[in-house]
């Protein structure tokens, strides 16, 4: 029987203008400090990397936990907007070719620490009182428990998911138990901040950007969970038994397909 979590009275109503004017802010700083970064396809959006600086720049944190280096750009981003701040990446795969791209992309940033491991199993053990984690692997339902998890500890301040795009599962999940988490594809950020890291000119004060541009603009999502007295526990139950749901339909789906064009039933 699925367990339903009280209701949480949502403040994302309050984070979603404070997101707006940080960015407002310090929208410049984040350029200037980025300067001269190549994007990498593979990793977060510009205006992600602007997302996070801007809930995070008025109070940075002495830690950020990354789960998911890849080829290192978010974890480029986060050293240089947050100098001071002790930047702790996590790669589980130490094979991968992706290795020796982000190793040397982050060759002489002092303030980053690379280290190799499942993140499910790292994060848990690193994390101290106050630090913000983000999390680009793994994904979806597993990112959303891990973040749960952390979130349940009381240590962890924040919690960042990447690719949480519209209509998947940890979404969808997302909008409708946890009130208080908002996004980076929201398009009041991105009409006037989707500009950052794109080919896209910069809207003069008081303009935004077409609504066509913004559409195109909202290719996955940065996802931020804020520490709230939540029935943490409750939630993951409810996470843990709509992944299992969603794993038994898969399955379903495999095993019970419709007849093909040539009239041959699927299996059964």
């Amino acid at each position: 029987m699925l367990i339903r979590s009280p209701a949480v009275k949502s403040r994302a109503a309050h984070g979603l203008p404070f997101l707006l004017g940080s960015a407002a802010t310090h929208v410049d700083t984040y350029v200037e400090r980025t300067a001269g970064t190549t994007h990498d396809l593979k990793g977060i959006r510009p205006s992600e990397g602007l997302f996070i600086f801007a809930l995070l720049a008025t109070d940075p944190p002495r830690r950020i936990l990354e789960s998911g280096r890849g080829r290192g750009y978010s974890t480029e981003i986060l050293a240089r907007c947050f100098p001071a701040t002790r930047i702790i990446s996590i790669e589980r795969d130490r094979n991968s070719p992706d290795v020796e791209i982000a190793a040397r992309r982050l060759e002489g940033n002092r303030n980053v620490e690379c280290k190799f491991g499942d993140g499910r199993v790292e994060l848990p053990r690193l994390i101290e009182q106050g630090d913000v984690v983000l999390i680009d692997g793994p994904k979806d339902f597993r990112a959303l428990k891990l973040a749960l998890r952390l979130l349940r500890t009381g240590r962890v301040r924040a919690a960042f998911m990447h690719d949480v795009i519209p209509g998947s599962h940890a979404r969808r999940f997302l909008e409708k138990r946890v009130p208080s988490a908002f996004f980076s594809d929201a398009p009041e950020f991105l009409s006037s901040y989707g500009f950052v890291g794109s080919d896209e000119p910069r809207p003069a004060p008081g303009q935004t950007l077409p609504a066509t541009v913004v559409d195109r603009l909202r290719e996955g999502a940065m996802g931020f969970i804020p520490r709230e007295p939540l029935p943490y526990g409750r939630l993951l139950v409810e996470v843990t038994f709509r992944q299992w749901k969603e794993r038994l339909r898969d399955t379903a789906r495999k095993w019970f397909k419709p007849a093909n064009k040539s009239g041959n039933p699927g299996r059964i």
